[in-house]
């Protein structure tokens, strides 16, 4: 709720171009399709930027898609925030 809505037609609408097998996210869509596809673009994501050297992958690559990566920071620092805030209560010391 805390995202703004550009955001989320930016994720509806687009793949990240330089992970492979990237996926659109549809926030109207069923709960489990979402966490599904929530998961796989972060960890696409994650994969083209730590298996950067695999050249017959897409990959991140510095400065050029640094804008495009950096559109992809609200989406992961949404869901830790929901994270830590369900499970702050778990954890004792």
């Amino acid at each position: 709720n805390n995202v703004d809505s550009n955001c989320l037609d930016y994720y509806k609408n687009n793949k990240v171009s330089f992970a492979q097998n990237s996926v659109e996210i549809d926030f109207k869509l069923n709960d489990e399709t979402i966490y599904q596809n929530l998961s796989k673009r972060i960890y696409d994501v994650r994969n083209a930027i730590v298996h950067s050297k695999d050249c017959d992958k897409l990959r991140y690559q510095p400065f050029d898609n640094d804008d495009e990566l950096r559109r992809e920071i609200p989406l992961i620092k949404s869901i830790v925030e929901v994270i830590i805030i369900n499970t702050a209560g778990i954890a004792k010391s």
